[in-house]
């Protein structure tokens, strides 16, 4: 054990020195305080210290102050040296900082069993600073599973929230939108029919050019209720996902053949808008609701075109890999990734980053729904090219 020993006798200094030698200890010598200190201040494992009561610089009372008030760890112990042996100086010592007293000259037997008892009590208070540090890092650590498992609850209960209203919602929103739907349709139809007898009439019409306006507009105004009544049919249909508990049809799916099906009929729909690429091994598979798979692909691919918009690179692709017992598909775009501060918020039902009117912030939830009913899990990250999500699903059993 370290052994720092600070005293300008040097008699006293070569005497106590030679000592504690013999019984081991590993001893760094000071002639004043002041050295002592700069020395030990920045020590961080268990040393005891021998320090004279009168000393050039620093002396032992106010380097016991001073390592009493400067270092915030516990793994020292200090001896004041001194020939004064009055219960008064014991006092103003121990008050100082020092833990035990030795009067000069000492007594051999004495202080040994003295620096045993101080190095045994060092020994022990390392272990429990050390086992505090593994204590304070398990707390953190729970603290912050606590805080994800409470967020996860939250999300849940949401979810739960949702789909207990989300049918009743659903029903009601279904009927006035079929009629106003219906009703759209017709005026368009009216419009058109109607629109060349109004022109038959035109010539003798003080307001021709009012009906060139409602030319204009009208179209347009039906263009629009109708484009509103399919944003409304899309948050329905979204909501109906969390109110229905359909029957899975769980089958055996082979994962190239699957996912190039499922890429085809995505690029059939969107025209080519986004290269998409995958590296998938022949044989890798899961049980599981393929038409539920397909979807979330989908609308990950989606989410990922969206946010390529104006990259004249635009990219997606899609790996699947096999950990022991795990599946994990990755799809992969190289945008602009998601910002760090909403990373958490994206699974939030009607939680977007579009514009007004474009997607319903359903899409997320309803993808992490379906696959944590097919006992996975979904999670998105930013990488160096872009943004990664992987869906991770347990292997099936040979």
């Amino acid at each position: 054990m370290k052994l720092i020993l600070a005293d300008d006798d040097p008699l006293s200094l070569k005497l106590v020195g030679n000592f504690v030698r013999k019984l081991g200890y590993n001893v760094s010598e000071f002639s004043n305080g002041q050295d002592a200190w700069d020395y030990v201040k920045d020590l961080t494992i268990p040393h005891i210290l021998i320090l004279d009561w009168q000393m050039p610089g620093l002396d032992g009372i106010e380097l016991c102050k001073k390592i009493k008030s400067e270092i915030q760890h516990s793994l020292y112990y200090i001896f004041l040296l001194s020939v004064r042996d009055e219960s008064e100086d014991l006092i103003t010592g121990l008050k100082a900082g020092a833990n035990d007293y030795i009067t000069k000259p000492f007594v051999a037997g004495e202080l040994k069993c003295r620096l045993t008892t101080a190095k045994e009590l060092l020994l022990s208070n390392a272990k429990i600073e050390e086992q505090n540090k593994e204590i304070a890092q398990t707390a953190k650590k729970l603290k912050l599973l606590a805080e994800h498992q409470a967020k996860q609850l939250i999300h849940a209960d949401r979810l739960a929230t949702l789909g207990t209203f989300a049918a009743g919602i659903a029903h009601e929103i279904t009927n006035p939108v079929t009629f106003i739907s219906g009703n759209a349709q017709m005026l368009d139809q009216f419009w058109e029919d109607g629109l060349e007898d109004l022109f038959k009439y035109k010539n003798e019409m003080d307001q021709s050019d009012q009906l060139t306006v409602m030319q204009e507009e009208i179209p347009e105004m039906l263009e629009s209720i109708q484009n509103g009544v399919n944003r409304i049919k899309n948050i329905v249909d979204g909501l109906k996902y969390f109110s229905h508990k359909k029957e899975k049809k769980c089958e055996k799916v082979y994962l190239k053949d699957f996912l190039a099906k499922a890429i085809g009929f995505y690029e059939a729909l969107n025209q080519g808008m986004i290269e998409i690429d995958m590296d998938i091994e022949d044989d890798f598979s899961l049980y599981i609701d393929a038409q539920e798979l397909e979807q979330v692909l989908i609308n990950l691919i989606s989410n990922s075109e969206h946010a390529l918009l104006g990259y004249s690179d635009a990219k997606v692709s899609i790996t699947v890999s096999e950990l022991e017992n795990e599946t994990l598909i990755h799809v992969e775009d190289n945008g602009p990734g998601i910002p760090k501060q909403i990373l958490d918020e994206i699974w939030e039902p009607f939680f977007t980053t579009k514009e007004m009117g474009i997607g319903t912030g359903l899409g997320l939830s309803i993808c992490q729904q379906i696959v944590e009913s097919n006992n996975g899990t979904i999670t998105a990250k930013n990488i160096e090219t872009g943004t990664r999500f992987t869906l991770s699903f347990i292997k099936e059993k040979a």
